[in-house]
């Protein structure tokens, strides 16, 4: 498995939208560490909006794990944050 690119990223962000599992169609690779993904293999998809369009990236599901908790990381800080203000 090939090294994964950058910093694990957060569905917080605008650009960054949701994830949801599929059933790969066709044979692919995770945009994140290029593992192949079999056609009719479970994996997710990630919308990414770019100018009013949605790119769909496919990740596999150990990649899919990471973002959603890098997500989870920081809605826990946030949380946090707000209950300190309140």
């Amino acid at each position: 498995m090939k090294k994964r690119r950058g910093r694990t990223p957060s569905l917080l962000s605008m650009m960054n939208g949701t994830i949801s599992l599929v059933t790969a169609k066709r044979l692919c690779s995770c945009s994140r560490c290029d593992k192949k993904l079999i056609a009719g293999s479970r994996c997710a998809e990630q919308h990414v909006y770019v100018s009013g369009f949605v790119n769909r990236k496919r990740l596999c599901l150990e990649c899919a794990s990471e973002i959603i908790s890098r997500t989870q990381k920081d809605l826990d800080k946030l949380k946090k944050e707000l209950k300190c203000v309140n």
